[in-house]
């Protein structure tokens, strides 16, 4: 188990260009390992089991917590590298676009509109007095 600091220097990482999470992060990655480092030197053969397991969780943790560390260290570098490549490209001169060749198919027409139109209310409304008349009709007969 390593302190995230001495991967830090293995990497050659310097902290003080890493943003403000991240390196808050890393001081609280610093702060469990001591944690840990002091429940080690508690811990005796004399201690219960149940102590023994909550520092093997604690060293888990850290270990996650140092790669999460980590690969949010690398995303970081990654998105500075590509926004130095988008800032390179455009200070370089684009190639003109190839021509296109002419369209021979039809331009799209404008998307139908959603909703009842004004055809469809009146047939909806001769369909309703046809019905209301068929059922006076039925009742008259009898």
């Amino acid at each position: 188990m390593k302190n995230i600091t001495t991967i830090l220097k293995e990497k050659d990482v310097n902290v003080e260009t890493l943003p403000e999470n991240i390196q808050s992060a890393i001081e609280n990655s610093i702060s469990l390992f001591e944690d840990i480092q002091t429940m080690e030197e508690a811990i005796t053969d004399e201690s219960t089991d149940e102590e023994k397991d909550e520092l093997q969780e604690l060293k888990i943790t850290h270990e996650d917590f140092n790669e999460s560390i980590l690969g949010a260290i690398d995303n970081f570098f990654e998105q500075e590298e590509k926004q130095k490549k988008v800032a390179k490209d455009k200070n370089e001169p684009t190639p003109a676009p190839a021509p296109t060749p002419p369209s021979t198919t039809k331009p799209i027409d404008e998307p139908k509109k959603k909703g009842i139109g004004f055809g469809t209310f009146i047939i909806g409304a001769a369909v309703l007095i046809a019905t209301a008349g068929a059922v006076n009709m039925m009742r008259n007969k009898n």
